[in-house]
């Protein structure tokens, strides 16, 4: 596998109805991960990543992006990211990590 070569690890679980297994990593249909303890862990930080990246979709207008060009969208996504990174820091240092994930907490 392509994935192996680069030595890294797939994390991509399997629907329960699967029968060919080449990770011990299930959902169930419940959306709940079973399998390899290793492999689980792993797969809920990719899924904190996957909800990183919804909220820069849905909360930071990054669904429709209007400019054309590689390098233009890179500094917009690098932008956006530091903004989600400075929500994080702000809400920590004010003492509310109750905020870290709320960027709508911090709009005027």
């Amino acid at each position: 596998m392509a994935i192996r070569k680069l030595d890294a690890e797939p994390v991509i679980s399997y629907s329960s109805n699967v029968k060919d297994l080449l990770l011990d990593l299930r959902l169930t249909k419940r959306f709940k991960v079973r399998g390899d303890p290793r492999l689980v862990k792993q797969y809920k930080l990719r899924m904190a990543v996957e909800r990183g990246f919804k909220a820069g979709k849905l909360e930071l207008m990054m669904e429709n992006l209007r400019w054309r060009g590689v390098a233009k969208i890179r500094m917009y996504v690098v932008t956006v990211f530091s903004c989600i990174y400075a929500v994080a820091i702000v809400a920590h240092k004010i003492g509310r990590p109750d905020l870290v994930n709320s960027i709508a907490a911090f709009i005027y």
